[in-house]
């Protein structure tokens, strides 16, 4: 085990090595951009301020990146002493860490629903389920209109009255979320939740650079990338709800229903009965509940 925690502490360190080269890089290239801005023509200053602008984003996004791979490093070892330790979630802490929040939670969508969900600890993962739910909430909102979403204090019940109250009783005060993906095919969201009524200023500025951190590793090749990459984002993979992806297919069949309306007929159930989505989903695979017989499907 100690082996192993050292080889990935080494992968993440060399990751994070990385990402600031090409963050230094990147402002490289910024700087030359703002110097045939000073003396450029006017017709071609236009040109070199949005240049520089990119690169100076494109930096902010590797030093988000490599600050992320810094802080997993550092956390991973001790973070797998403590019972039910994992990659996944030692990762998602270090992100909570540099956003200044306290918890964090990716989730992975197809077409039709939520798929997938890697959460930082407990209040993530119900605030997930609140979502799921409710049908509102900030990772809901940056997933629907694919911004990002930074909502804080008496907003947050403004913004979403369902899930604003039940999410003040978990001690959540404010949050923030981005989508995850290009701007034509989102595949998820990030969301960091705090327990202040307020989130930094810069930390949307991070998140950006997080969340375009986070598409370009999910959307690698696992096996030709920097090492790590791929040993990270298969054991986020590894968290992946797949019993409730099981279980609406299982749905459909006993309903005779589509893909949509099993993942409605589920989050139904799991709202009468005041359980989290993944218990009911664990019922129905075990065969212990059929929601053909049920008068809410």
């Amino acid at each position: 085990m100690t082996k192993f925690v050292h080889a990935r502490q080494l992968a993440a360190r060399s990751r994070a090595e990385s990402e600031l080269a090409r963050a230094a890089e990147a402002a490289r290239r910024a700087a030359r951009q703002q110097e045939y801005l000073d003396r450029a023509p006017e017709s071609l200053r236009p040109l070199h301020a949005r240049m520089a602008e990119l690169y100076r984003r494109t930096e902010q996004r590797h030093r988000a990146s490599a600050q992320v791979h810094s802080l997993f490093a550092e956390r991973s070892a001790g973070h797998l002493d403590r019972p039910g330790g994992s990659d996944a979630t030692a990762f998602l802490e270090a992100v909570a860490g540099l956003l200044g929040t306290t918890s964090a939670l990716i989730t992975l969508r197809s077409d039709r629903a939520v798929v997938a969900v890697a959460a930082s600890d407990d209040i993530a993962r119900e605030a997930h389920e609140l979502e799921a739910v409710m049908r509102e909430g900030p990772a809901y909102d940056a997933a629907k209109l694919g911004l990002p979403v930074l909502v804080g204090g008496i907003a947050l019940c403004d913004r979403w009255p369902r899930y604003g109250p039940v999410a003040a009783d978990l001690g959540i005060r404010a949050a923030i979320a981005a989508p995850l993906g290009p701007p034509t095919a989102r595949f998820g969201t990030i969301c960091a939740l705090g327990g202040e009524p307020a989130i930094g200023d810069s930390a949307a500025l991070t998140l950006d650079g997080i969340s375009g951190a986070l598409t370009s590793m999910l959307l690698a090749d696992s096996g030709g990338g920097t090492p790590g990459d791929g040993a990270v984002m298969q054991r986020l993979r590894a968290t992946w709800q797949d019993v409730v992806n099981q279980a609406i297919g299982m749905i459909t069949v006993q309903c005779e229903c589509s893909i949509d309306d099993a993942a409605d007929i589920l989050t139904a159930r799991a709202f009468a009965e005041e359980l989290p989505i993944a218990d009911v989903a664990g019922q129905i695979v075990a065969g212990r509940l059929r929601l053909a017989e049920w008068p809410g499907a």
